[in-house]
C-alpha cells in the first residue's frame, strides 16, 4: 500500500522491445504508438485505483544509439556506453510519460506522472562480466562485416583486426578468424580469448619485458570512451615501476588521429628508434 494515498501499488516490468516491436526500425512514431498501446492497457490498473510503478529495459534503443555514435565518429564526440544507456532511459521515460498523461487526460483522471533515471551498483569482479550473454547493437553477416571493413575509419574494420590478432582460426576460411558473436549468439570461449588479450588483463605477465623497452608513450582523448581504462593502465604501469609517459588531450576516439600521428607519434619514434648498423669485415683468401 502507498503511504501517501492508501492505494495499492502495481509494479509493471517490460523490456525495451515493448517499445520497438519485431520488424520495426525504431522511429519515434513507432515508439509513440507502442507506448500508447502499453498505457492503454495500464489504464485498467489506474481505473481500479492502483498507483503504478513502471520499470523498463532499453536494449534495442541503446543499440541503435551506439550505432549512430559509431557512424558519426570524427564529426561528433563519442559518448561512453553508460551515457548512451542513460540517454535512452530518459528518452523512453519521456515517451511513456507523455502517453500516460494523454490517456489520463482523455479519461479526465488527475494523476501525477514522473520519470526517474536510476543507477545500479555492480561488483567489479562479477563473473557475469567474463561471459556476457546480451549483446547490443546490430548483428552483421560476414558479407556485411567484410563490406564495412573496406570503408575508412574504425567500426567493423577494428573488430576484424582484433579477431585476426586475438582469435585467429586457420580452419575458418576465408578470413581465418573467429568473431565473439555468431548467428546472434555470444560465444563465451571467444570472448574469453579477447578478455585475456586486454592490456590490463595481461600487464602483470610482461612487466620484466616492458622494463626493457627504450620508451613507452600513451595518450587518450578526454572525450574518448576508453579514457577510464587507459588511465587505469597508466596507473598500473606506474605501480609496477614501468617507465612511460602519459598524456590526455582535448578530443575523442578518432577526431584528432591524423594530427596526433603527425605531431606526436612520428616525432616520438624519430626520437627513440635506433638505427644503428652493424659493420662486418671479411677477408679474401
Amino acid at each position: 500500500m502507498s503511504r501517501s494515498t492508501g492505494r495499492p501499488i502495481a509494479l509493471v516490468a517490460m523490456g525495451g522491445h515493448a517499445f520497438m516491436q519485431h520488424g520495426e526500425t525504431g522511429s519515434i512514431e513507432e515508439h509513440e504508438r507502442n507506448a500508447s498501446q502499453i498505457c492503454g492497457s495500464l489504464m485498467t490498473l489506474v481505473e481500479r485505483d492502483y498507483n503504478i510503478v513502471v520499470t523498463h529495459g532499453n536494449g534495442p534503443q541503446v543499440g541503435n544509439l551506439l550505432l549512430q555514435s559509431e557512424l558519426t565518429q570524427g564529426s561528433v564526440p563519442a559518448m561512453p556506453l553508460d551515457v548512451l544507456v542513460a540517454n535512452t532511459e530518459g528518452f523512453l521515460g519521456y515517451v511513456l510519460q507523455q502517453a500516460l498523461l494523454n490517456h489520463l487526460r482523455r479519461r479526465q483522471i488527475q494523476r501525477y506522472v514522473v520519470t526517474m533515471i536510476t543507477q545500479v551498483i555492480v561488483e567489479r569482479d562479477d563473473p557475469a562480466f567474463k561471459e556476457p550473454t546480451k549483446p547490443i547493437g546490430p548483428f552483421l553477416t560476414r558479407e556485411q562485416a567484410e563490406e564495412n571493413a573496406k570503408t575508412p575509419g574504425f567500426g567493423s574494420a577494428v573488430t576484424l583486426a582484433s579477431a585476426a590478432a586475438w582469435s585467429p582460426n586457420p580452419n575458418n576460411p576465408p578470413l581465418y578468424l573467429d568473431l565473439p558473436i555468431q548467428d546472434g549468439k555470444v560465444r563465451p570461449e571467444i570472448v574469453a580469448k579477447w578478455a585475456a588479450n586486454a592490456p590490463l588483463a595481461m600487464l602483470d605477465q610482461y612487466v620484466p619485458n616492458l622494463k626493457t623497452y627504450g620508451a613507452i608513450a600513451m595518450d587518450v582523448g578526454t572525450k574518448d570512451n576508453l579514457i577510464t581504462t587507459n588511465k587505469r593502465l597508466e596507473q598500473a604501469l606506474t605501480a609496477f615501476g614501468v617507465a612511460h609517459t602519459f598524456e590526455d588531450y582535448d578530443g575523442d576516439h578518432t577526431n584528432k588521429v591524423f594530427e596526433r600521428i603527425e605531431m606526436k607519434v612520428l616525432p616520438f619514434f624519430a626520437s627513440h628508434l635506433s638505427f644503428e648498423t652493424k659493420t662486418t669485415t671479411s677477408t679474401r683468401r
